[in-house]
């Protein structure tokens, strides 16, 4: 449903009133829409419950998996366990790099 007094509904529910986590994973599915050959990921799992973060990194390995280049900057522990290169930044400088063992959900 569209109303040029509301935008879009999502649900019944408009931007304005739709909950955090329903905002996030509107804008990560407009990101990813056309697979784009680089997708860059701010705080990809913010606002979202544990089964929604599963399902946002899930697409972000398949995404990765068949060539997309991904970068997200995340504060998450579970983004990080699921993140195969991580640089660690500290006061705007770069501190560590490391690779990890993938933990599959």
């Amino acid at each position: 449903m569209h109303s040029p007094e509301s935008g879009l509904a999502i649900g019944g529910r408009t931007a304005f009133t739709s909950s955090g986590g329903e905002q996030q994973r509107v804008a990560f599915a407009r990101a990813i829409v056309g697979r784009p050959a680089v997708v860059i990921a701010d705080e990809p799992t913010a606002e979202l419950d544990s089964a929604n973060t599963h399902a946002i990194l899930d697409v972000i390995h398949e995404l990765n998996e068949s060539g997309t280049t991904i970068v997200v900057a995340t504060h998450d522990p579970i983004a990080l366990e699921r993140i195969d290169h991580v640089i660690t930044l500290r006061d705007g400088r770069w501190r560590a790099f490391a690779e990890t063992v993938l933990i599959e959900p």
